[in-house]
């Protein structure tokens, strides 16, 4: 397996006084405001792979991804949402013969909503939807995750509880899969 080097970047703007995002972070703990739009460009070009299994081809693939993306925040309501495109796309690794390469949509929006008066006990809901193979029937994949996060000493660590229900599509195993997950961020 080879590839070309790998390049791209992101370009972030805050295109309003007094709304500039000074610092990345994952919460602003209920203080102040910003408002970003951004886009990025990735690529890997030539990426070849070896026979893995009987009977398939080795194949030769560029992967490029195009990202848009805003967030905003005003004091303990924030909310962000991306779009993706990605070109270069597999529809299946394990089919017999050549690949079948293609396009992939997906976007999400994730808004939560911290209550500084109330520890930084903070629900969310986070919204997915990616068609992992435009132009084909059932590769659909549909997250929805509701939870809490608790954010302790500042920034620094974030307890969290949250359930996830993801629905695939029928090209994708056809199931719904829902679980609940404990999470912990410790940050240094």
């Amino acid at each position: 397996m080879s590839q070309n080097f790998f390049y791209g970047g992101k370009l972030k703007l805050s295109p309003f006084d007094g709304w500039e995002e000074t610092k990345l972070t994952e919460t602003y703990m209920g203080q102040g405001q910003h408002f970003t739009v951004g886009a990025a460009y990735w690529k890997t070009g030539n990426i070849k792979t070896t026979q893995t299994v009987p009977g398939t081809v080795a194949t030769e693939v560029d992967h490029e991804l195009v990202n848009l993306e805003a967030s905003a925040h005003y004091k303990g309501a924030s909310i962000s949402a991306e779009y993706f495109a990605f070109d270069g796309v597999v529809k299946d690794w394990t089919a017999a013969g050549a690949k079948t390469i293609g396009k992939s949509t997906g976007w999400y929006t994730h808004g939560e909503y911290v209550f500084t008066d109330f520890g930084f006990v903070a629900p969310f809901y986070r919204y997915e939807s990616w068609d992992k193979f435009k132009g084909a029937d059932g590769y659909d994949l549909t997250s929805k995750i509701a939870g809490v996060n608790w954010y302790l000493r500042g920034n620094t660590t974030k307890v969290g509880f949250a359930v996830q229900k993801d629905t695939y599509g029928s090209a994708l195993s056809d199931y719904t899969d829902t679980r609940f997950k404990v999470t912990s961020q410790f940050h240094f």
